[in-house]
């Protein structure tokens, strides 16, 4: 999985006992750490946070995975902001379509959707749960409470709803987000929304926060897919290994600031729906022209766009491959970073070519 919003998954390693998923570190709080944080309670600082959740869903859900514990534990902030980029993680109650898990009820009880707790399973379970954080962000409080789980789940399973619709609190409150929350926090599964329904919601359009294209850098496109296959390998290797956070977070404001359908992925014809500056005009022709053929995924994009002339990206490149420090790059050592990155038959074309070279000549083929 490749999306701003969804914590990267880099391995799985299963046996007979357990499963291992090696993921993305990511750094920030949670956002059950920020519910009482005054930045957070403004419509458009509630409408910013659920719009990326809502992103992050309808990536999940098209590719037939449902996530089953969206709760605020599981959401993290990249900065203590809620405009900041945020990131869905700990899936460890996920389900992939065609391979349900009908044998226990998953996720926080506070959270979890009706059906689920009826030992069904849909991926609008996913809603339900979100429609319980915007509650929280919205009134400071859970829908559904109780003593015990028992009592929480009665809650959840027979409580007149009007009620939380028609509460004083309710009343007080921007008629949009009301009317947003009967759409999610809905037991019939038919009219409760999708993930790209309630992207669409009016709350959603009139107050989340729109990410600014107006101070980005575009010229960064201008080398993407001029690279060879060993250019696009050390590029590869620089953003997995060594790209720093705040770098990353640059490509990540692009990527969002283009994907304006959310879909995790940016082609040709997202380019003629964003508004680019008079400034932007010249390269937005060409940016578009070099993607038409395919579509764009985050982790690819940002691949592509590393400059590999750049004198600080060459020395930690270098410092990174030359495992000995003696300021040559050994052929073993790039065996051992190549691997992980290209399929076999492209390391045993480049090994063949290093093995007639020198030290000296492959510092020099690879920098």
């Amino acid at each position: 999985m490749d999306h701003p919003n969804i914590v990267k998954v880099y391995e799985v390693f299963q046996d007979d006992d357990q499963v291992a998923i090696v993921l993305e570190h990511v750094e920030g709080r949670d956002l059950r750490q920020n519910l009482k944080n005054p930045l957070f309670h403004s419509y458009e600082a509630i409408a910013t946070v659920i719009e990326q959740i809502l992103s992050g869903l309808i990536y999940l859900h098209m590719k037939g995975v449902t996530h089953k514990d969206i709760k605020p534990e599981n959401i993290v902030l990249e900065e203590e902001s809620p405009y900041a980029n945020l990131k869905l993680i700990d899936f460890g109650f996920s389900e992939i379509k065609h391979r349900q898990d009908t044998h226990n009820n998953a996720g926080t009880i506070l959270y979890t959707a009706p059906e689920v707790l009826m030992r069904g399973s849909d991926k609008k379970c996913d809603l339900w749960c979100t429609g319980i954080i915007l509650y929280q962000l919205l009134f400071k409080e859970l829908p559904f409470r109780g003593k015990t789980p028992s009592d929480i789940q009665d809650q959840i399973l027979t409580k007149n709803l009007n009620e939380l619709f028609e509460s004083s609190k309710a009343k007080a409150t921007d008629p949009l987000a009301i009317n947003f929350l009967q759409k999610l926090i809905e037991r019939s599964l038919k009219k409760r929304y999708s993930a790209e329904e309630a992207l669409n919601d009016p709350f959603i359009q009139k107050y989340a926060r729109k990410p600014q294209i107006d101070n980005i850098d575009f010229e960064i496109f201008k080398i993407y897919q001029g690279k060879t296959v060993m250019e696009l390998v050390l590029s590869s290797v620089f953003v997995h290994n060594l790209m720093l956070r705040e770098e990353k977070s640059k490509f990540v404001r692009i990527f969002r600031a283009l994907d304006t359908k959310r879909r995790g992925f940016i082609s040709s014809d997202d380019f003629q729906t964003v508004d680019f500056s008079a400034t932007q005009e010249t390269v937005k022709a060409e940016i578009s022209k070099k993607v038409q053929k395919g579509q764009l995924g985050l982790t690819n994009m940002i691949i592509s766009c590393v400059d590999l002339t750049n004198k600080d990206v060459i020395r930690r490149l270098f410092t990174y491959l030359d495992f000995d420090e003696d300021l040559f790059i050994n052929l073993e050592d790039i065996y051992n970073v190549l691997e992980k990155y290209i399929d076999k038959n492209v390391l045993k074309e480049i090994q063949s070519q290093l093995k007639a070279m020198n030290k000296k000549q492959v510092t020099s083929f690879f920098l």
